[in-house]
């Protein structure tokens, strides 16, 4: 990865804020007004948007923590944190940063590891689709999300570009300030002049404020 083309990678990062925007501006202009809680007979209240957690223009911050497989890392752990901001229903945009280590007994490093410490930082774009899972009489309020990002992960003393596709799932609480994340992620990024597609898989809790409790009372 030459230094000329490193910029042009970061350039990507405010891209993935003005389609949000677009896209969310676009919604509003075909969207209408949202029918109270109830009103639709044809969903169930936990599928009924307005019903459902109120997470537009809401921010969270996440901690997470989990396994990073990795074609030439190795297998290690994964730990950082992610922010996001809500824009409605459907789009987030945030960032996110993740720490983790070589492998030291990887023979494509060999003797020319030179600091064992590995990051990860992204710009992310979040879609979501509300869902919902039974467990027992209850249903389970839940998102299903795609995640989109690109940023850099500085391996070996050398920044390289990063690029983020995967997804996950989110569980709703009873309370309206906490989630469960559960994200599974493939990082795509260089390694001495070869391509990696490593595989992430993390668990998080998400405060969620300001706190707004829905009409179902989560």
């Amino acid at each position: 990865m030459t230094n000329r083309s490193r910029p042009l990678t970061l350039w990507h990062v405010p891209w993935l804020f003005g389609i949000a925007i677009l896209l969310t501006q676009a919604r509003w202009v075909v969207a209408s007004e949202t029918p109270p809680c109830g009103a639709t007979k044809a969903l169930p209240p936990v599928l009924d948007p307005a019903c459902r957690h109120r997470k537009d223009l809401q921010a969270e911050l996440s901690l997470f923590g989990g396994s990073y497989l990795g074609a030439s890392l190795g297998k290690s752990f994964l730990a950082g944190g992610r922010s996001y901001f809500h824009i409605d229903r459907m789009f987030a945009v945030g960032a996110s940063y993740g720490f983790t280590r070589l492998f030291i007994g990887n023979r494509r490093f060999g003797e020319t590891i030179e600091d064992r410490n590995v990051h990860l930082l992204s710009g992310e774009l979040a879609i979501s689709n509300d869902i919902a899972m039974r467990m027992g009489r209850q249903l389970l309020e839940m998102d299903l999300y795609l995640t989109l990002g690109a940023g850099a992960l500085r391996l070996n003393e050398e920044w390289e570009a990063l690029g983020v596709l995967g997804g996950g799932v989110k569980f709703y609480t009873g309370l309206p300030w906490l989630a469960v994340r559960l994200d599974v992620n493939t990082d795509m990024h260089g390694t001495h002049g070869a391509f990696d597609a490593d595989f992430t898989v993390v668990a998080g809790l998400s405060l969620l404020f300001p706190a707004r409790p829905s009409p179902l009372g989560h």
